[in-house]
């Protein structure tokens, strides 16, 4: 029973950030959420989808996973009309999901994951520090998006705001010209 103690406490801990409040308080407005998940017309879309990976597996020390880089470049249109891409041969493992994980939340690089997982890695994942867009904006909004992204692959709102909570109370966060 200890065992499974820590990630029932983790999973609670993750279940409990609430994506709305985050968002206004990133943005310090006091509306209405808009995301994809309440106004799904409102762009919410990736070219180029599915994703292709090229065969090329890359290593990268201590991850878990194998990493491809991407066959095409492809972007996501987000709630807010912006765009947000992942240059051609960006490097992704799915979503980076720890092993322990993955029976709670699913495959790394199941179908309403990866595009998601994609993109965000093009502004923050390992192995993309010389890409185009890395660091490319504010941490917050490159989370965010990836909320979005995520419901816009078909992701359940659920499991959404969970993944959410981990890239946002765990993920990279740096800081960029305008917090200086």
């Amino acid at each position: 029973m200890r065992r499974f103690g820590l990630p029932i406490v983790c999973f609670a801990a993750l279940a409990a950030c609430d994506p709305v409040s985050l968002i206004e308080t990133a943005e310090g407005v006091d509306e209405p959420e808009i995301s994809c998940a309440t106004r799904p017309e409102q762009g919410c879309n990736f070219d180029r989808s599915p994703l292709r990976v090229l065969p090329e597996p890359v290593t990268i020390p201590p991850r878990a996973y194998q990493f491809f880089p991407t066959a095409d470049s492809l972007t996501f249109i987000d709630s807010r009309g912006r765009s947000w891409v992942a240059p051609r041969r960006t490097l992704t493992d799915g979503a980076s999901i720890p092993p322990i994980f993955v029976s709670i939340v699913g495959d790394p690089t199941s179908r309403e994951f990866i595009n998601a997982a994609t993109v965000h890695d093009a502004y923050c994942g390992i192995g993309n520090e010389n890409g185009a867009n890395f660091h490319n904006g504010r941490w917050e909004d490159v989370h965010i998006m990836f909320y979005d992204a995520l419901v816009a692959g078909g992701t359940d709102k659920t499991r959404a705001q969970i993944m959410f909570a981990a890239v946002w109370l765990g993920g990279p966060r740096w800081r960029t010209s305008r917090d200086l």
